[in-house]
């Protein structure tokens, strides 16, 4: 049994309606993606989490017409949101994934600081291979790592601090491990707002951390 991690991210495209209206609004934030599932009739139903401005996002949910019905929990930090949304034939195709190549996502789904989706697919390489395929041409793809799935070790994700998780996930976004690099030290820095120094720290002890745990 295999897992790949990999960060979906929206060029023109979203897995949702609501988080395509919040994008830029800067007092509502997206959390993860609980779940979702496309039904018999072809729109589709998810569980969101959010933080921030519960009214305004009342008022972006209820206002979407892709919207079709939709249900608020409030939570300590935002609120949970169950929608029935309309769904083109894209987004059936994305959303159905899971089912038509026999995989299991690890939920919840985290969003990162710029708006990526953090997802853990697990099943047979076959499968993830051919699911890798069926991803549209409105979302970037950036692998982040594949191994064979063990439940009972630990994952180094959870050995990082907060900051270091943020720090990892804006090298990623921005580049930093791509071949040629697309950023550097001082791109993330100014992403950051910290000293390049401070940055290059920060990634000397996560890589430290990350090559442990995949190399014991």
């Amino acid at each position: 049994m295999r897992y790949v991690d990999f960060l979906l991210i929206p060029r023109g495209r979203y897995l949702h309606p609501v988080t395509a209206a919040i994008a830029d609004d800067p007092s509502v934030h997206r959390e993860a993606l609980h779940h979702f599932n496309v039904l018999e009739d072809g729109t589709a139903v998810a569980l969101m989490e959010f933080s921030g401005g519960i009214d305004r996002l009342e008022s972006i949910t209820g206002d979407n017409p892709d919207v079709l019905s939709y249900d608020l929990s409030e939570s300590e930090t935002g609120a949970f949101v169950y929608s029935r949304i309309t769904a083109d034939e894209e987004l059936q195709q994305l959303y159905s994934v899971p089912q038509r190549r026999e995989l299991v996502l690890d939920t919840p789904m985290r969003y990162t600081d710029r708006g990526a989706l953090e997802v853990r697919a697990i099943g047979n390489q076959q499968s993830i291979r051919e699911a890798i395929g069926d991803v549209p041409d409105g979302l970037g793809l950036k692998f982040l790592s594949t191994g064979e799935y063990d439940p009972d070790r630990p994952e180094a994700d959870d050995q990082l601090t907060e900051r270091q998780r943020e720090i990892l996930r804006t090298a990623v976004e921005m580049g930093y491990y791509e071949e040629p690099r697309q950023a550097n030290y001082q791109d993330l820095a100014d992403e950051l707002d910290l000293s390049s120094g401070t940055v290059g720290e920060h990634l000397r002890k996560i890589e430290s951390t990350v090559l442990k745990r995949l190399v014991p």
